[in-house]
C-alpha cells in the first residue's frame, strides 16, 4: 500500500471516527517505515481523542464523562453521562430524584457541565480470567 493510499484510508477512517482534527505526521519522515508512520498517526489520533472538549460538540447517545467546576468550593466534579433529545440523562434522574425527595433545592434543572471526554469502545471477548 503506499503512503497516498494509507494517508487517504487514514484520512476516511478519521472522518467516521470523528478525528478530524487530529494532526496526521508527515509520511516523508518515514520513508522506509510504513508502520511507525501508522503508529504514529494512530497515536496522535489516540492522544488528540482523549482530551477534554466543549460540551456544545457533545454528540447525542454518546456515553461520556463530563465536567464541571463546583460553583461553591470551585472543584471539578464529574458525572457519567449521555445526551438524549437535548437531555443529559444522568443528571435529569438525579434531578428528578432530589425533587421527588425535597431536596433539589437551589439545583438547577440545566447540567452544569462545561467539558466532556467520551468514554472507550468496550472490551472485546473475555478478557482473560475475569469468570
Amino acid at each position: 500500500m503506499t503512503n497516498e493510499k494509507m494517508r487517504a484510508e487514514f484520512e476516511g477512517n478519521q472522518a467516521r471516527a470523528s478525528l478530524s482534527f487530529a494532526r496526521v505526521p508527515d509520511e516523508q519522515r518515514y520513508p522506509s517505515s510504513r508502520t511507525q508512520w501508522a503508529f504514529d498517526i494512530w497515536q496522535a489520533a489516540t492522544l488528540k481523542a482523549n482530551q477534554w472538549r466543549p460540551i456544545a460538540n457533545a454528540l447525542e447517545g454518546e456515553h461520556c464523562v463530563c465536567c464541571w467546576l463546583d460553583k461553591y468550593d470551585g472543584d471539578m466534579r464529574h458525572n457519567f453521562d449521555w445526551l438524549e433529545d437535548g437531555v443529559w440523562q444522568n443528571y435529569f434522574n438525579e434531578h428528578e430524584h432530589l425533587l421527588i425527595a425535597g431536596a433539589a433545592s437551589g439545583r438547577s434543572e440545566d447540567a452544569p457541565y462545561t467539558h466532556f471526554m467520551p468514554l472507550p469502545l468496550p472490551p472485546t471477548g473475555t478478557g482473560g480470567n475475569h469468570g
